[in-house]
């Protein structure tokens, strides 16, 4: 869930101030532009984004912002937002002359040194934003005397803190942000300083080094406290259960943080949590049928992948109606999908991949008409793919991969126009897949259908409506040709064409079409011919033509991976090997018809893997090879008349 913290402070500031830039009906007095003057003359802008500072009415400044009636300075807002024209140089005293400030942003700026200590002065200050200013070292513990403060940010990974015992003199604080600062030496003890602002309705202590919790507190005072992060921190402890008395909470984030135990049931009664993120916590576990046979009244975000959840998923899942994000993925889940998932009608985006869900897809799962993904890959799915599927009209990504799926590919998947990625590779799918199947799916960029038992069954003049990235059908019966509709696919970079019955030639069109390939995998098939020398394709490309009928002289595209093994190319293997295949690691050339000797200059490959077997070569094994000090398979067993490595 997005916040939007600097609102507020805005509306609080705006009855009473004018901007720079605005017709000016005040001027700012001459000793805060004196103050202003010399800030500016101590800071480094090579930007010139303080050009507007001259003349006499500072109030008409960039940056600047002035009580409408009199005249002071209540703003300087300088943050370097584009994140390109940072400020450098050093903040002057001067700055506390403007006794009136109230809003101070310095963030994404290139300052040196410490956090001036003279910040603390400032006691009208409401707003201060130093995040990833360049300042480093130890936040000065006597910030904690603007009582009036009530937004700080000081995230940086430059900056820390010993203790956060200052914190609780910031009474009127209502959001804090300390991102990547480190709080190791705090420990546990973070918690009590804060436990002493009512007014605070954020708090956001994500990647601190935090570890441990205090697990009793006499009382909890986040009366206000409403969104809580602590992402990324190292715990290793369980929850505590002050947590739950907390009853404002809207939205926890403590995910990555090596928490252990188990996920508080509580969660579920908190009359106004919105959003729960527990995931990578891979020490943290529930029983699904406790934990989702609870009210959960208001939850709209769940992620509690990668944990240890474990156990069934009840049928009282469906009452936790204002579910959009749901993510259970890489867990111990095991039993059904129940029937009464259909209720999540405002469900957007449910991941429950990686577990061990058995069972059928049920009907239900098509009543979900807001669901925009769907992914239940490697699980233990059985059954047919039910045709409610094409009820999904916001549907983007369909991910089935890895299951025990049969019978066929539903038509109505053709009706799901929104789709753009469909994956149901490594299923126990059949039957015939036609255009129908493609009829509304112009949106369509990953098509995976490899390792099932489709036949594919399109007119030759077929257009698809797609233009695709990867088109995956290995182990698909595609025809006895080359797929002619390939030709009208222009954004190709995955093309797995693998065991899918090809005979005959590759007509010439495609190799116009290959400079863009990252992935060409067309082996196990019956093609035959030459195959140009050199073909274009991407540099770190890998390109699998085994197990053919090519026959010629080996071609030599500079790719990462080349097996052309079980052919029959002849010849000898080219000497500028070396040269034109810079970033070659493995190369297969086994199985073919190859004469010759072993080039020299195979000794400045990269090699991981050199497989030559079973082929005609002749000669001695050139002594360069010991410089491929990567290479962790070398493979020349049948290749004939070889007779060991040369001498210096």
């Amino acid at each position: 869930m997005e916040t939007f913290p600097f609102l507020w402070i805005i509306c609080l500031l705006s009855g009473e101030l004018i901007w720079g830039g605005v017709a000016q009906l005040v001027h700012c007095n001459a000793a805060e532009r004196g103050a202003l003057l010399d800030l500016k003359m101590g800071l480094n802008d090579s930007w010139n984004r303080l050009s507007s500072w001259h003349g006499t009415n500072c109030c008409q400044w960039s940056g600047i912002a002035c009580d409408n009636t009199t005249g002071a300075v209540l703003a300087v807002d300088l943050p370097n937002s584009s994140g390109r024209r940072p400020l450098g140089g050093e903040i002057r005293p001067s700055l506390a002359k403007l006794k009136s400030l109230k809003h101070l942003d310095l963030s994404e700026n290139k300052f040196s040194g410490k956090i001036p200590h003279f910040f603390s002065t400032l006691e009208n200050l409401q707003y201060l934003n130093l995040s990833f200013a360049g300042f480093s070292g130890a936040i000065p513990p006597n910030l904690g005397n603007l009582s009036n403060l009530q937004f700080l940010d000081v995230s940086s990974v430059s900056l820390n803190v010993d203790n956060l015992e200052w914190a609780s003199g910031l009474v009127s604080l209502k959001y804090l942000n300390m991102y990547s600062a480190d709080l190791s030496k705090v420990g546990g003890g973070w918690i009590e300083p804060l436990n002493k602002l009512p007014l605070l309705s954020e708090l956001r202590l994500e990647f601190c080094f935090l570890s441990g919790f205090i697990y009793y507190l006499p009382s909890v005072n986040f009366t206000s406290l409403e969104f809580l992060s602590l992402q990324g921190n190292s715990f290793e402890a369980n929850l505590p259960n002050w947590f739950l008395n907390i009853s404002s909470l809207v939205s926890v984030d403590i995910r990555n943080s090596w928490l252990t135990g188990r996920i508080p049931l509580g969660f579920a009664e908190l009359p106004n949590l919105e959003s729960l993120m527990l995931d990578y916590n891979v020490k943290l576990s529930a029983s699904c049928f406790q934990l989702f046979s609870r009210s959960w009244k208001k939850i709209q975000v769940l992620d509690l992948s990668i944990t240890e959840l474990h156990g069934r998923l009840p049928a009282l899942l469906g009452n936790m109606t204002s579910l959009i994000h749901f993510d259970l993925h890489n867990n111990h889940i095991d039993g059904g999908i129940p029937s009464s998932i259909g209720k999540l009608s405002n469900l957007q985006y449910i991941d429950l991949s990686l577990n061990n869900l058995t069972g059928s897809l049920p009907d239900s799962i098509g009543q979900l008409k807001n669901l925009v993904e769907l992914r239940l890959n490697n699980n233990l799915l059985q059954g047919s793919i039910p045709s409610s599927i094409g009820n999904l009209q916001r549907l983007t990504t369909l991910t089935l991969a890895s299951n025990k799926l049969n019978g066929t590919l539903p038509d109505s998947i053709g009706l799901l126009s929104e789709l753009s990625s469909l994956d149901v590779s490594l299923n126990k799918l059949t039957g015939v897949i036609s255009e129908a199947h493609f009829h509304s799916l112009g949106k369509l960029e990953n098509i995976i259908l490899s390792e099932n038992s489709f036949v594919l069954n399109v007119s030759s003049i077929w257009v698809p409506p797609f233009q695709v990235i990867a088109l995956e059908m290995g182990s698909c019966h595609l025809g006895m040709s080359f797929p002619s509709w390939l030709r009208s696919q222009k954004r190709v970079l995955v093309l797995d064409f693998s065991g899918a019955g090809i005979s005959g030639s590759i007509p010439n069109w495609f190799w116009d079409m290959t400079s863009i390939l990252a992935f060409l995998n067309v082996s196990f098939n019956s093609l035959e011919g030459h195959i140009p020398n050199p073909f274009n394709i991407i540099s770190y490309a890998d390109v699998d033509l085994s197990s053919n009928q090519f026959k010629g002289p080996i071609p030599l595209p500079n790719v990462n991976l080349l097996d052309l093994s079980n052919n029959q190319f002849s010849g000898s293997i080219p000497e500028n090997i070396g040269q034109v295949m810079s970033v070659l690691s493995f190369l297969s050339l086994s199985g073919n018809k190859l004469t010759g000797a072993i080039p020299a200059s195979m000794g400045e490959l990269s090699l991981d893997v050199l497989d030559l077997s079973k082929n005609n070569l002749a000669g001695s094994i050139p002594s360069s090879i010991g410089n491929c000090s990567s290479l962790t398979v070398l493979d020349l067993q049948k290749t004939i008349c070889l007779v060991g490595f040369q001498t210096l």
